[in-house]
C-alpha cells in the first residue's frame, strides 16, 4: 500500500460500500450529509463548526439555537441533531449532522465510550434515515483534545463493527446492498491525516483477515 497518497479507499464488494480516508476540505465533499464536530450547546464557534458557519451562513446557527430552545437542555456526548445546509451548495448535500463528541481530560472520564457512541450514532442515524453518503471529520481530536491516535483507532473499530453488522444483515435479509454506500473520514490538516493514515495502514491488515469480510475487501 502506497504511503504518500492523500486518499485511501476500502471497498466491501458484497454490500457495495466504499470507505474513504482522505485529506481534503469537509465542505467540498459531494455527499448527502456532512458532520459537524459539535459542542453540547450547538454553538458554531471554532474548528469544524466555525468552518461550517462561515460556509453555510448564520441560518444554520439559527436552526441550532431553535433546537436548543425546544430541548431546554444541553446535549450529552454522543447525541446527533440535524439541520439544513444554509448557503452550502455542494452537489448532493442535503443535511448537516451535529454530533457531540467528548472533551478529553485524562482518559478516565468515560471519554472512549462517549467517542465510540458518537461515531456509532452518526452511522446509525444516517443508515436509519436512508442516506447514501456521509462525510465525517475526526471528532474530538482538535480543540477537544482527544489523542489523535486513539481517536483514529476508535473510529476504525466503529467502522469495522458497522460493516461487519451490515454483511451479517445482508445474509439474513438476502439483500446485497447497504443503503449507506459511501462513508468518508475527511481531514483537512496534514498532521491529523498522517496519524489516521498510519493507523489505517496498520488496521487494514486486521480487516483483511476479518472472517466476516476478508473475501470481500478490496483496497485501492
Amino acid at each position: 500500500m502506497e504511503e504518500n497518497k492523500k486518499e485511501y479507499i476500502v471497498i466491501i464488494k458484497s454490500i457495495k460500500v466504499k470507505f474513504t480516508l482522505l485529506q481534503s476540505d469537509l465542505l467540498i465533499q459531494e455527499t448527502e450529509v456532512i458532520v459537524n464536530a459539535a459542542n453540547n450547546s450547538l454553538h458554531l464557534g471554532g474548528g469544524v463548526a466555525g468552518a461550517i458557519l462561515r460556509g453555510a451562513g448564520y441560518s444554520v446557527q439559527i436552526e441550532c439555537d431553535k433546537i436548543m430552545s425546544q430541548l431546554k437542555r444541553s446535549l450529552p456526548n454522543g447525541e446527533v441533531q440535524i439541520t439544513g445546509i444554509g448557503k452550502l451548495n455542494t452537489n448532493n448535500l442535503r443535511n448537516i449532522f451535529h454530533a457531540v463528541g467528548p472533551v478529553y481530560y485524562d482518559g478516565r472520564r468515560n471519554e472512549k465510550a462517549d467517542l465510540t457512541k458518537t461515531f456509532k450514532n452518526i452511522l446509525q442515524q444516517a443508515y436509519d434515515l436512508n442516506y447514501k453518503s456521509i462525510s465525517i471529520p475526526p471528532i474530538s481530536s482538535g480543540i477537544f483534545g482527544y489523542p489523535k491516535k486513539e481517536c483514529a483507532n476508535i473510529f476504525y473499530e466503529v467502522i469495522e463493527e458497522f460493516l461487519t453488522h451490515q454483511i451479517k444483515q445482508m445474509k439474513l435479509d438476502n439483500n446485497n446492498k447497504c443503503c449507506l454506500e459511501d462513508i468518508r473520514m475527511v481531514i483537512i490538516d496534514h498532521p491529523t491525516f498522517q496519524v489516521f493514515k498510519n493507523e489505517f495502514i496498520a488496521v487494514s491488515n486486521k480487516w483483511a483477515n476479518n472472517e466476516e469480510f476478508k473475501e470481500e475487501i478490496e483496497f485501492q
